[in-house]
């Protein structure tokens, strides 16, 4: 088992017992510190019927996904605490979708996770939320059969 350089281990999803997302299409955690931008997509997100969680920092981003674990998460690549970049490393190793979010391109994005460039459409997140979720529900498809 995988331990994590911020002491979590990688566990598959059936080792939470209150990962259920039956009454939403998918769960979401937002991690980032521009709560005005998000409080214009929270109309959008209800009407997608996604369960949203919203945190200001990476540790707290961690302390909920030990809590309850969430279909995806959406990072602000410059989160305080840990980086958006040190999430998708970490919670990438769970299988978990990452999807970071950006203002510059002074990042170095490692390959294989998602990005959005700031500012970008609602339609653009809801669409790269349901991308993430189905290529990570595939892949634990061909995982466990």
């Amino acid at each position: 088992m995988f331990t994590s350089t911020i002491g979590l281990e990688a566990r598959p999803l059936e080792a939470f017992e209150n990962h259920e997302t039956e009454k939403w299409r998918r769960s979401v955690l937002i991690v980032t510190r521009d709560a005005q931008a998000i409080e214009a997509m929270t109309d959008r997100f209800a009407a997608e019927n996604y369960q949203v969680r919203i945190v200001s920092d990476g540790f707290v981003a961690m302390n909920e996904i030990r809590r309850s674990l969430p279909d995806i998460v959406i990072a602000d690549v410059e989160s305080p605490g840990i980086s958006g970049i040190e999430l998708a490393d970490e919670l990438g190793d769970w299988g978990l979708p990452v999807v970071l979010t950006i203002d510059s391109s002074d990042h170095q994005i490692p390959s294989g996770i998602a990005v959005l460039h700031s500012p970008f459409r609602v339609d653009d997140l809801i669409q790269t939320i349901e991308e993430q979720t189905t290529i990570a529900e595939d892949s634990s498809r061909v995982v466990s059969t």
